[in-house]
């Protein structure tokens, strides 16, 4: 409805400019007299010009009636356009120098708000390009984190895993593979509540997070379950990385209800690349040393030795 309304506002303005010009061009022709000889090619080069003016007018005005960048744009053609129908009728008509006021000012004027509007259509441009910029950047980050405790999530996981081993396979470096999981964690949601099931899984995530160097990176791999890639490290210094996160994550504290205090606990598997290793290859002893160390008790670290 609205776009209904502009449309014959849009017609009434560029009418505006174009009974302006005619009322210039009657003015001229009644109180001036025509030229003996006329140069017809300035006439037709000048004509060229005023009507691409006038064809710009109607392209800028649908915009510039919501966009200050067309608006002076549009201001820019109006006066380059009365400024050449003057100077049109110059070639037809006798106008004495000191008259012709509206060619003398017009097109300069319209040269600068041309400008002007440029300028500030070139900002607006660069001010919205940085903003789908910022858009397209928020929603990749999205797409590839958890919600929940800000780690990346396990799409990503595969997709840094598979990257990494081919890094590792081509270059010969080492890379090894944590997988870790809260233990007893339904029972503790079951009793407890899932908003305080969050805070341990928001905690397990702060505390990988802080035992990481800039080169590794953490993930929920799904429900209580992470994976921690550690690339260019041994399993020996892995499973330091593991004990220090088992370690910290036991000494935090829970207040799940009035007056309790609990502690949880975490099973890790380690397990290090081996050359020519695929990715469920390595997932299945990574995991597979996860379950060793809930079989013997929970809350401990163990590492899966490669199969000789």
């Amino acid at each position: 409805m609205d776009n209904d309304r502009q449309i014959p506002q849009l017609i009434g303005r560029v009418w505006l400019v174009l009974l302006l010009g005619m009322a210039v061009w009657f003015a001229i022709h009644l109180q001036f007299e025509p030229k003996p000889e006329i140069d017809w090619s300035a006439i037709g080069s000048e004509i060229v010009m005023t009507v691409l003016s006038v064809v710009w007018i109607f392209i800028l005005s649908r915009n510039a009636i919501s966009r200050f960048p067309y608006v002076l744009l549009l201001t820019g053609f109006a006066l380059i356009y009365i400024g050449m129908l003057q100077n049109t009728l110059g070639e037809l008509y006798d106008i004495p120098r000191d008259a012709q006021v509206l060619e003398q000012i017009g097109i300069p004027m319209g040269m600068v708000v041309i400008t002007f509007g440029l300028v500030v259509w070139i900002r607006d441009q660069h001010r919205a390009y940085h903003r789908l910029l910022e858009h397209k950047r928020a929603l990749e980050h999205l797409s590839i984190t958890d919600e929940l405790t800000g780690l990346m999530n396990s799409r990503q996981f595969y997709h840094t895993l598979e990257h990494e081993l081919e890094r590792g396979n081509r270059y010969r470096h080492s890379l090894s593979l944590l997988f870790i999981d809260i233990d007893n964690f339904k029972s503790y949601n079951d009793s407890y509540g899932h908003l305080e099931g969050n805070n341990v899984l928001r905690a397990c995530a702060d505390v990988i997070s802080s035992a990481l160097r800039e080169s590794d990176s953490a993930y929920r791999f799904g429900g209580e379950e992470f994976t921690v890639l550690l690339p260019e490290t041994e399993g020996s210094d892995a499973l330091a990385v593991a004990e220090r996160i088992r370690t910290e994550f036991e000494a935090r504290q829970f207040y799940p209800a009035p007056d309790t205090k609990v502690s949880r606990t975490l099973s890790i598997g380690v397990a290090e690349h081996l050359p020519d290793e695929t990715v469920s290859q390595l997932i299945n002893r990574a995991d597979a040393a996860m379950y060793t160390a809930k079989v013997r008790g929970k809350n401990r670290v163990e590492f899966t030795a490669p199969a000789t």
